[in-house]
């Protein structure tokens, strides 16, 4: 009697697995595309605060720190066209602001809807000397004269 009821439930596994097989490849490709983008991101902020710190250590000759803003986005593999600098703040405390946006394209979210995003980053940094004048040396005792 027992027999009978139990073999009327085989082939359920595999009715499970048919039905959650798209569910699971579905979480698994939002996790690779999750990441990927997160990965972008990353690159893109990194490429940023490099081209930033470059830039702020030829400050207050905005033509040298756009040079070598431009060298390092080119050494960072960023296309010119993607990428803003503007510099502010005059010859007292220059800065220098770097904005990246780049396009990210999406390998299985195309499903849902969702073929492409835009990823930024924003970086900025500033030169100063300490105490606002020039010529201060930190942390130092100058001789008497």
């Amino acid at each position: 009697m027992f027999r009978f009821f139990r073999s009327g439930e085989r082939g359920q596994m595999l009715m499970f697995a048919v039905l959650l097989a798209p569910l699971l490849v579905g979480m698994t490709g939002m996790a690779i595309d999750v990441g990927s983008y997160a990965s972008e991101r990353r690159t893109l902020q990194n490429a940023a605060d490099a081209i930033a710190l470059a830039a702020a250590q030829e400050l207050p000759d905005s033509a040298a720190a756009t040079s070598t803003a431009a060298t390092y986005a080119s050494n960072n593999n960023i296309d010119p066209a993607s990428y803003t600098l503007s510099i502010t703040g005059g010859t007292t405390a220059p800065k220098v602001t770097v904005v990246l946006n780049d396009g990210h394209e999406f390998a299985f979210m195309g499903i849902f809807g969702v073929n492409n995003k835009n990823v930024g980053a924003r970086a900025a940094a500033v030169k100063v000397s300490f105490g606002g004048g020039a010529g201060i040396v930190p942390w130092s005792v100058t001789p008497a004269t």
